[in-house]
C-alpha cells in the first residue's frame, strides 16, 4: 500500500510539472515585443508561442529563420493572405524561409504563413516539425525539403509555383494531409524514403516537360502511400503522373480512393505511369480522360522490370491509349474493375506476363486501328486466367487473344463488333461461359449494374456467381417494355396485386424494394422514385 501511495504521488507530481510548463508558456508578439521573427524565437522557450502580426517580412531576421531546436509555436495572427515572408532570394544570394536542422520535434509548429522568393521555402533536416496552413512557392526553387529522418506532419499546405520540385523528400517518412501541390516544375521528388504518406492531397497542373515524372518522380527504393488524392492536369515528356526509377531493391506504391484525370504525356514514348521494379497497388481509384490519342504507342501504365501490379475496384473511363502494358516479368491482376469507353490503337490491356482478370466489366471500348483488327485484351508468354468477367459492345475489336490459350471460367463475351468467341469457340458453353446480352441497367447512360433478370446475376447462370464488376442495381420493368420503374410499371404492379393481372416476367422485376415479395410497398417505392427523388428500383439489392 505504501509503495502504491508513493507511486501515485510521483505521477501527480509529473502531471503538475507538465501543466505548470504549459500554463507558464509565454506569448511573444512580433513586432510588438520583438522586432523580427528570429528575435521572437531567440527570446522564446519551449512551448512558447511567437505570434506574428500581419505584414510582409523581409531582410535579416525575417528569413533563414531557425527554430534552434526549440519546441516553439510560430503562428501568424491572421493567416497566409496577410502574413508573408519574402526571402528576396537570388541565385547569387540564396535564402530560405525557415530552417529546422537541430532535431526539432513535432512540438515545433509553423502555421499560417506565405513564403515566397526563396531557394527553399522550408527545409527540415534531421527534424520533424509540424507545418500547417502555409503557402509555399511563387518564385521559389523548392517548396519543402524533408531530408534525413524527417517525419513531419504537413497539413493544409499549398506548394505552388516552384521552379524545381514542389516537394523534395529524401530518406524520410513524412505525412501530408489535405495539401495542394500545384503548378510546379515537378510535383514531388522522392529518394530512398521508407514511408511517404499522402492523404487527401491534390497534384494539379505540375509539369516536367520534356523529362519524366510530372507529379511524382521516385529514385532508388521508396514506399509511397496515396489515399483520396487527386492527380489532374499534370504533364511530362513521359511518366506524367508517377515515374519509378529502376533499382535493385524494389519500391512500393499504394493508391486508394484516388482520382486521376486529364493528365497528359507529350514526349516520344508516351506513358502516364512508368513503373519499374515496384509493387503497385490501386484500390477504388478512377482513371478518366488521361493520355494522348495522337500517339500510337501511348500507355496509361507501363509496368516493367519485375513490377507486380494489382488493380481492385478501379474504374478506367474515357482514356486514350493502351491502359496497361506489362513486360514479361511484370504480372498484372485486375479484380472487380470497370473498363469503359477507352480508345486505343492496339489493345486496352497488353500484357506479356501472367494476367489474372476476375469479376471485371469491359464495355464499349473502341479500337481505332484500320490496318488490322485489334483486340480488347492481348496477352502472351504466360498464362491468362479470366473468371466471372464481361467483355461486351466493343467497337472494331474482339475480346481476347492470348498465347498460350487462356483459361476462361464463367465469362460473358457479347456484342463485340469483330466477334465474340472468335479464337476460343471451344470454350463457349463450357465452364459457364456464355454469349448473352448482360442486361446492364443503363448501357447508354454508363450504369453497368445488372438488371434483376440479367444472365450475369447469380440466380440466372450455372456458375451461381456474379459475372462482371457490379451486381444487381436496378429493376422495375414489370411490364417488359424496356423502361425501368415508370408510371406504366406502377399500374402494371397494381393490376397484378389487386386485379389478378398478368404476372411480371420475371416476378423479381416488380420486387422494387428487394423484400422478396411483390406488394403495395413496391408500388410506393416506384412512386417515391418518380415523384420524390427516391432511390432507383432495386438499388442495393444483393
Amino acid at each position: 500500500m505504501e509503495r502504491l501511495r508513493i507511486g501515485s504521488l510521483a505521477f501527480v507530481a509529473t502531471v503538475l510539472l507538465a501543466l505548470s510548463s504549459l500554463t507558464s508558456a509565454a506569448i511573444i508578439k512580433v513586432p510588438a515585443d520583438q522586432p523580427t521573427i528570429q528575435a521572437g524565437i531567440n527570446a522564446a522557450s519551449d512551448y512558447d508561442t511567437v505570434l506574428v502580426a500581419p505584414g510582409t517580412y523581409t531582410g535579416t531576421g525575417n528569413r533563414d529563420i531557425s527554430f534552434l531546436g526549440k519546441s516553439v509555436k510560430l503562428i501568424s495572427e491572421e493567416g497566409t493572405e496577410v502574413t508573408i515572408i519574402d526571402c528576396q532570394s537570388t541565385s547569387q544570394e540564396p535564402h530560405r524561409g525557415a530552417l529546422f536542422d537541430d532535431y526539432e520535434t513535432s512540438q515545433a509548429l509553423m502555421r499560417g504563413f506565405t513564403i515566397k522568393n526563396a531557394s527553399e521555402a522550408i527545409r527540415a533536416y534531421r527534424s520533424s516539425p509540424t507545418i500547417r496552413n502555409c503557402v509555399l512557392g511563387e518564385n521559389t526553387v523548392v517548396g519543402l525539403v524533408c531530408k534525413t529522418n524527417c517525419n513531419s506532419l504537413v497539413d493544409s499546405v499549398t506548394v505552388s509555383g516552384c521552379s524545381s520540385s514542389g516537394l523534395w523528400i529524401q530518406q524520410s517518412s513524412p505525412t501530408f494531409t489535405s495539401c495542394e501541390i500545384a503548378s510546379n516544375y515537378g510535383g514531388m521528388y522522392c529518394l530512398s524514403s521508407d514511408s511517404v504518406t499522402m492523404i487527401g492531397c491534390d497534384f494539379l497542373n505540375n509539369s516536367n516537360v520534356p523529362y519524366k515524372g510530372g507529379a511524382i518522380y521516385t529514385e532508388q527504393r521508396n514506399r509511397i502511400y496515396l489515399t483520396d488524392c487527386v492527380f489532374k492536369g499534370n504533364t511530362a515528356g513521359s511518366a506524367t503522373v508517377i515515374y519509378v526509377d529502376y533499382r535493385s531493391v524494389p519500391s512500393h506504391i499504394s493508391m486508394s480512393g484516388c482520382r486521376l484525370e486529364a493528365n497528359e504525356a507529350t514526349g516520344g514514348s508516351y506513358s502516364l505511369f512508368d513503373i519499374r521494379n515496384c509493387t503497385f497497388r490501386a484500390t477504388d481509384c478512377v482513371f478518366q480522360r488521361n493520355g494522348l490519342m495522337e500517339a500510337s504507342a501511348a500507355f496509361l501504365m507501363q509496368l516493367l522490370d519485375g513490377s507486380a501490379s494489382l488493380f481492385r475496384r478501379c474504374t478506367f473511363v474515357d482514356n486514350y491509349g493502351i491502359l496497361m502494358y506489362a513486360a514479361s516479368d511484370s504480372p498484372v491482376e485486375l479484380d472487380s474493375c470497370i473498363i469503359t469507353r477507352n480508345q486505343s490503337w492496339e489493345a486496352v490491356v497488353y500484357v506479356h506476363s501472367g494476367l489474372t482478370v476476375t469479376n471485371c466489366t469491359f464495355v464499349r471500348n473502341y479500337m481505332r486501328s484500320s490496318d488490322w483488327v485489334p483486340t480488347t485484351i492481348m496477352s502472351g508468354d504466360e498464362q491468362t486466367i479470366m473468371t466471372n468477367t464481361i467483355i461486351a459492345f466493343t467497337q472494331n475489336s474482339f475480346p481476347l487473344y492470348a498465347d498460350p490459350a487462356p483459361t476462361l471460367n464463367c465469362c460473358n463475351f457479347y456484342g463485340n463488333t469483330a466477334g465474340d468467341w472468335l479464337y476460343y469457340s471451344d470454350q463457349l458453353g463450357a465452364n459457364g461461359n456464355v454469349s448473352i446480352d448482360p442486361m446492364f441497367c443503363n448501357l447508354e447512360g454508363g450504369s453497368y449494374y445488372l438488371r434483376v433478370s440479367s444472365p450475369c446475376a447469380p440466380a440466372n447462370n450455372e456458375c451461381v456467381a456474379q459475372i462482371g464488376a457490379l451486381g444487381i442495381g436496378c429493376c422495375g420493368d414489370a411490364n417488359g417494355d424496356g423502361i425501368l420503374g415508370n408510371g406504366a410499371d406502377m399500374m402494371y404492379v397494381l393490376y397484378y396485386i389487386f386485379a389478378s393481372g398478368p404476372t411480371p416476367d420475371p416476378v423479381a422485376e416488380a420486387d422494387t424494394d428487394c423484400s422478396g415479395f411483390v406488394d403495395i410497398d413496391d408500388v410506393v417505392y416506384i412512386i417515391l422514385n418518380i415523384f420524390a427523388g427516391g432511390p432507383e428500383p432495386c438499388a442495393g439489392c444483393e
